[in-house]
């Protein structure tokens, strides 16, 4: 991908992170972005993949206008704090993953 001169690496940093970013990592079991963000972006490869996928926000009603539908509102908050709960259970998830994962890394090398 880099030139023979070696020069124009830069242009493929923003899409090599977000490759990176959005990848589950096999000791977290989870992507960067889902953890930060609590969702992992669309990419042009996601949706290639998956033609009758469509990314839709909560509420998004084609047949109302594109007004949220009154069911989704009421329900909005209670869906945000099941969310904020969910995540923070996935962070808590990642983080005792890798504290594991470091530990059988540091008895391998040690033993190595």
């Amino acid at each position: 991908y880099v030139g023979l001169q070696r020069d124009n690496w830069n242009k493929y940093l923003d899409g090599l992170a977000l490759s990176y970013n959005t990848t589950p990592h096999t000791s977290m079991g989870y992507s960067p972005s889902y953890l930060l963000f609590g969702f992992t972006p669309t990419t042009e490869s996601t949706l290639l993949a998956d033609q009758s996928y469509i990314p839709r926000l909560l509420g998004d009603s084609i047949g109302n206008g594109g007004q949220p539908d009154a069911v989704h509102l009421e329900h909005k908050d209670d869906h945000a704090m099941d969310m904020v709960e969910q995540f923070e259970a996935k962070r808590t998830m990642a983080k005792e993953a890798l504290i594991l994962s470091c530990a059988f890394q540091q008895k391998y090398y040690n033993n190595g």
